[in-house]
């Protein structure tokens, strides 16, 4: 982490500010086909700066040694209020689009936790569909991990492993299809409210809608700036 912290010392390159306020810095270039600007834009279009002020300090691209360790694209460091996205897994501006709003969503997400679990919905609404998607993998294979797994709402080892490695997401999609946003949505209620969270900025808020009421209604409400309680 210190040689990280070293590489990105010593980067003073920034593309832009994103709303004029959190500095976006690029550690190692993306790919030709990805416009950065443009994609930055849309997240200010589409995402009101009010839902994340004060909870990202900055976004760095680069090629990390972390992100292959763990295999993933991009992360919020919530300690830090950083976003940093991997440069070179992102294939072209939606797809960059995506790994950007899903971090973001984390940092509203802890943000206004209290608003979107504290009554307690989301995540009932969350505990229904994952039971339902226990019940219809254990008719399909049988007990592929112990039961109390499922009851978990925060991300579990051994449950993402059967998603991600065991199954796989390409399997997956069939069994969440009309139940969860995403194959990765079953994850953890917080990666239910992130997949909701994207789906929406991508414009499929009626099928958010029709699936997942409660966590498409935290959003839109959220969004709407009525986030005073009144849910």
């Amino acid at each position: 982490m210190q040689k990280i912290k070293e590489k990105i010392k010593q980067t003073n390159k920034y593309k832009k500010l994103l709303y004029k306020s959190i500095p976006v810095k690029i550690v190692d270039d993306v790919e030709n086909m990805v416009d950065i600007n443009l994609v930055l834009s849309k997240v200010e279009e589409i995402v009101p700066y009010r839902l994340l002020s004060g909870h990202v300090d900055e976004i760095i691209f680069g090629n990390f040694d972390f992100f292959k360790k763990r295999d993933y694209n991009a992360f919020f460091d919530t300690n830090n209020k950083i976003i940093y996205i991997r440069s070179e897994q992102q294939d072209n501006n939606i797809d960059l689009f995506d790994d950007l709003v899903h971090e973001i969503s984390h940092a509203v997400e802890n943000k206004f936790h209290d608003f979107i679990f504290s009554d307690g919905k989301l995540t009932a609404e969350f505990m229904h569909k994952r039971l339902k998607l226990r019940y219809t993998l254990a008719l399909k294979y049988g007990k592929l991990v112990p039961d109390h797994k499922f009851m978990l709402t925060t991300f579990d080892q051994e449950l993402d492993d059967l998603f991600h490695k065991r199954l796989g997401y390409h399997r997956m999609k069939k069994y969440v299809n009309g139940l969860f946003p995403s194959a990765y949505a079953p994850t953890s209620v917080n990666e239910y409210w992130a997949e909701g969270f994207e789906k929406y900025c991508l414009g499929k808020k009626e099928d958010l809608f029709k699936i997942c009421p409660q966590l498409f209604k935290k959003i839109d409400l959220l969004f709407k700036g009525e986030d005073n309680g009144n849910n």
